[in-house]
């Protein structure tokens, strides 16, 4: 898992 905060769209779609 990256950074939810700098790569929302990688996490599906937000920093859960």
């Amino acid at each position: 898992m990256t950074n939810a905060a700098a790569i929302p769209t990688r996490n599906g779609g937000g920093a859960h």
